[in-house]
Parts: C-alpha cells; sequence; structure tokens
C-alpha cells in the first residue's frame, strides 16, 4: 500500500479497486483521463441498449488486473532468469502502463477513430515526443509480420498524449524512470533488439499490456462487454489465469508464460474473444464492422 493511502473505487466487475492516492492525484484526477467517463466502451448500444459503460471504468479494470497480474508474477518468475534486475521495481510503471493505456480515446468508442490518423497525423504527434530508437522498433514492428499490423490510432494518440501531458508527473512519481517505457506499452512497441536483460523484461511487460495473444487489456474487454451487453458468453477465471502467470525463458530470451495449471482458462480467453467478434459487440482496430453496418441497414438503425 502506498504510504499515502489509496483511493477505492467500487467496480461492478472486479468489485474494489485500490489506487494509490499519488497515482489518482498524478493520472486520473485530471481533466484528460476525466473525459473518458464520457466516452463509451463500445458504439454498439443500438443492439445492445444495456451496454452503457465507458472507458473510464475499463482503464480502472486494466489497472486492477494488471496490478493483480504483477504481484503474481513477482511470486512466480524465478529470479535467477533476471540477473540484478529487481522485478517489483516495475511494479509502478506497469500499473501506469495499464491505467493510461485509453488516455486519448476518440469519443464514441471507435466511431471516429479514423479521424484521429488522417494524413497520418497520430504516429506524426508520436514521432515528435519519441527517440530515435523507438521510432526504429515501432517501424520493426510493422515490418515483422507479412501484414502490416499497426498500433490503433486512439493507441498512438494515447502513448503521444501520455509522453506530452504526463511524462513530467511520471518522473516526479518515479525519478529515474523514463516515460517512453509506457508509450512502447501502449501501443505494443516492443525493443527489435533488446540490449540486455532490463530490456528483455520490459519487453515482456510490454506484451502483457499490448500483446498479441492474451494481455491485461484484453481480458477487462472480454469480461466487462460480456457483462454489461448482456451476451452468454464463456466465463473466464480471472484468479486462476492471473495467478497463473510469470516470466519464463524460451528461445534464448524472456517472454511471458503461464503455468500449466491456466491452460483451460487460456483456451476460455480465446473462446470468449471470438464470440465476441461472431455477435460483433466489438472490433478493436475499426470503427464499426461491416456486418454490424449491413444489420443496422436492415434494421433502418444508425451504425453508431
Amino acid at each position: 500500500m502506498s504510504p499515502r493511502g489509496t483511493k477505492i473505487f467500487r467496480d461492478a466487475v472486479h468489485n474494489y479497486i485500490h489506487v494509490p492516492r499519488d497515482i489518482c492525484a498524478a493520472f486520473i484526477d485530471t481533466p484528460i483521463f476525466q473525459r473518458l467517463r464520457h466516452i463509451e466502451q463500445t458504439s454498439m448500444r443500438p443492439l445492445y441498449p444495456s451496454a452503457h459503460h465507458d472507458r473510464f471504468a475499463h482503464s480502472l479494470g486494466v489497472y486492477h488486473l494488471a496490478s493483480t497480474a504483477f504481484s503474481h508474477i513477482c511470486e512466480n518468475t524465478d529470479t535467477t532468469l533476471l540477473p540484478g534486475i529487481k522485478l517489483s521495481d516495475y511494479t509502478r510503471p506497469f500499473e501506469i502502463g495499464a491505467l493510461m493505456h485509453d488516455c486519448g480515446h476518440s469519443p464514441f468508442s471507435h466511431l471516429f477513430e479514423v479521424h484521429y490518423n488522417r494524413n497520418g497525423r497520430a504516429l506524426a504527434f508520436l514521432n515528435e515526443q519519441v527517440s530515435e530508437r523507438f521510432k526504429k522498433d515501432y517501424e520493426s514492428r510493422l515490418e515483422a509480420t507479412e501484414k502490416r499490423v499497426e498500433p490503433a490510432p486512439h493507441e498512438v494518440f494515447s502513448a503521444a498524449i501520455f509522453l506530452k501531458h504526463y511524462g513530467q508527473k511520471y518522473r516526479d512519481l518515479l525519478p529515474g524512470r523514463d516515460p517512453e517505457l509506457i508509450a512502447r506499452m501502449i501501443t505494443g512497441t516492443t525493443y527489435a533488439r533488446p540490449e540486455n536483460i532490463g530490456e528483455q523484461c520490459e519487453n515482456c511487460l510490454v506484451m502483457l499490456i499490448n500483446g498479441g495473444a492474451i494481455d491485461v487489456d484484453k481480458l477487462d474487454y472480454i469480461i466487462r462487454d460480456s457483462w454489461a451487453s448482456g451476451v452468454n458468453n464463456i466465463s473466464i477465471d480471472t484468479t486462476r489465469l492471473l495467478s497463473a502467470m510469470q516470466i519464463v525463458k524460451y528461445d534464448m530470451s524472456l517472454v511471458p508464460g503461464f503455468k500449466k495449471s491456466a491452460l483451460s482458462v487460456i483456451q476460455n480467453v480465446v473462446d470468449a474473444r471470438n464470440y465476441l467478434y461472431k455477435v460483433d459487440l466489438f472490433s478493436p482496430h475499426s470503427p464499426v464492422s461491416p456486418r454490424f453496418t449491413e444489420r443496422c441497414a436492415c434494421k433502418g438503425l444508425p451504425s453508431y
């Protein structure tokens, strides 16, 4: 617990969420973060009228899952894999990255997101804030796949906004820490060529917030979107899943991993996410899915 105590938020999905007061003062109690109360989590209320949940609650939920996950990662990880690294030193950066991952989200969920990157302005804004190495790693990530998988425009904007408007607050809270790590977490930009164990460890943290498979962001929106919409989705035992998280060595590098006790839950996460795509509840990287637009047209509904 923070020496200054915590603020407690009552959440419908995760029950009580405890956030240190200094993190609240530096990040949550600011206009940029408070605006998330007015940004809906999804744009699907024409079909799911009970889905009134917002990005503010989602961000707190991701923070909560990140905080829980990291405590288990510290317990489960073999410290001999991290010579010279004190894993607990990354607790606050990881929690802040989770909390602020959507701080620049567009209005009406993903609907207006396409306007964020018109004429490449989202990436141009981010490039004004980051180092040359970050830019190279960002491009390396895009070139590493056959089909370019770019961060969503709101992720790019969120990273840039964090660096511009919260970078100094981050340095004040964590002297000596580079806020660019938070931008990496938000955009999923790992070090293309890690130079030491510390950077390998940081890559794991990036993947646990914005990764290609299971991360704390996906876990919260799968559970929260299912709860708010009322769809009869598969149940996910987050307690079992998070308690099995660890950092392991694979193919000569550090990667996030799970104990075998979480195998059944991992399959449930995959199935639950696929189910939400099937019912068109969300589409993280496009404003509105084609099937949703088609359904709205047939029912005479606006597709927003």
